[in-house]
């Protein structure tokens, strides 16, 4: 189990609850999370854009490694603001089509990064694993529950090998049908 990740204030001193090996470890499980979530998203990006090059173009146009703040690219699927979630549906539509049912991506992955992008964090003590909860939007002044998770060490585990093997499939997807971009 992990520590709490509440703070208490001790004089004018705001210190973490917990033993720093346990926040270290559930740190190191979340942003591995993170870091698979964001690879999986580029990837996608990646795939759509190379089997779509009519829409954009290929190679893409923007060199990444010497773009800065305030300056103006060209759209791209590696720049759009398209969601996750948009970006999965259009991912799956394209492997399907090509008879490929078994490397869509499992949607789960949306829920996941849409609550610990939005959701909030709260442990009852210092000792329990901390609680994710992410609220829906509100209509008519209530709002629904979307997701209520513990987060231990073992849920965060299976969330860093569940994304991984979601970023596996598009690989294979690349390989499969636009061979020499990724994998």
């Amino acid at each position: 189990m992990f520590g709490c990740l509440l703070v208490s204030q001790e004089g004018s001193d705001m210190h973490a609850i917990g033993s720093d090996t346990e926040q270290d470890r559930f740190a190191l499980l979340l942003g591995k999370i993170m870091n698979n979530l964001l690879s999986l998203e580029f990837v996608v990006r990646l795939f759509l854009h190379e089997v779509e090059q009519t829409r954009y173009g290929w190679p893409p146009r923007t060199d990444v490694g010497t773009i800065k703040a305030g300056d103006v690219v060209p759209e791209s699927y590696l720049t759009n603001y398209e969601s996750l979630g948009k970006l999965i549906d259009k991912y799956n539509a394209v492997v399907q089509c090509r008879g490929a049912p078994d490397l869509r991506v499992d949607r789960v992955v949306v829920v996941l990064r849409d609550a610990l992008a939005h959701g909030r964090m709260l442990s009852d003590t210092p000792l329990s694993p901390p609680r994710l909860y992410k609220f829906g939007k509100p209509k008519e002044r209530m709002v629904p529950v979307d997701v209520v998770q513990d987060l231990t060490e073992g849920t965060l585990s299976n969330w860093v090998k569940s994304v991984l093997g979601e970023v596996g499939k598009v690989v294979e997807a690349h390989k499969r049908f636009r061979t020499g971009v990724v994998g």
